[in-house]
């Protein structure tokens, strides 16, 4: 087992370095799904391989042992993986419980301020547009059933109609493919693994490219897209 479980964790250590890289030479769309499908692995993975090296000093515990009916002796004779190993594994395990639980409470608390702010918005426009008065410019895809557009008054004024149709196309991207899935997956994911943070932000590019690369299909213009 010692051997299987290290190599695990270097696999899972690996894949946060190795899945950046390759998404940056694919196309939007499937550079988002390598990121999460490798985000979910290396997580669970190295949570999972971490258990394994904790459970080996846990199963010696006089309550652990009396709950599963074994022996502390017999097991602490075929364990493994070294004590001070084991111990690390454990912290790390508690560190992990710690990381995830935190990022688990934001994105509850930012898909509920989402799912609150599209029951409440008033659509203005086909399409599911919302506008909000508000001088600072920012446009949100609001998740739901139908999804919404926000975009705040200030910044609809300071677009032309040419780049207001870029706008919506952009955020109507983020909708059709579901990218607050992505980010969520990535984000808890990170919470498993530590590592992976530098990954949120390169899905959020990532996603970000992929709302823009439908923008510019959906106007027929690239130049006006990127502008």
């Amino acid at each position: 087992m010692r051997i299987s479980v290290y190599l695990a964790l270097a696999a899972s250590v690996l894949l946060t370095v190795v899945a950046p890289a390759a998404g940056r030479r694919l196309p939007p769309g499937r550079a988002a799904v390598v990121l999460a499908v490798a985000a979910v692995t290396a997580g669970c993975g190295w949570a999972w391989d971490l258990a394994l090296l904790a459970w080996t000093l846990i199963g010696q515990l006089g309550v652990v042992r009396r709950f599963g009916h074994w022996s502390g002796p017999v097991l602490a004779a075929h364990d493994p993986v070294p004590p001070v190993t084991a111990g690390v594994a454990v912290v790390l395990v508690c560190v992990v419980g710690a990381t995830t639980a935190v990022s688990a409470l934001r994105c509850g608390r930012d898909v509920t301020w989402l799912l609150r702010t599209t029951r409440r918005a008033p659509v203005v426009a086909a399409g599911g547009l919302v506008v909000v008065d508000d001088p600072a410019p920012a446009a949100l895809a609001l998740p739901g059933r139908p999804g919404r557009v926000l975009v705040t008054s200030s910044l609809l004024r300071a677009l032309s109609t040419a780049e207001r149709r870029v706008l919506f196309a952009h955020e109507q991207s983020h909708l059709r493919h579901a990218h607050l899935g992505y980010r969520l997956v990535v984000r808890l994911a990170a919470g498993l693994n530590p590592l992976l943070w530098p990954m949120v932000a390169e899905c959020d590019y990532i996603l970000e490219r992929w709302a823009d690369e439908d923008a510019a299909i959906a106007v027929a213009d690239r130049g006006l897209a990127a502008a």
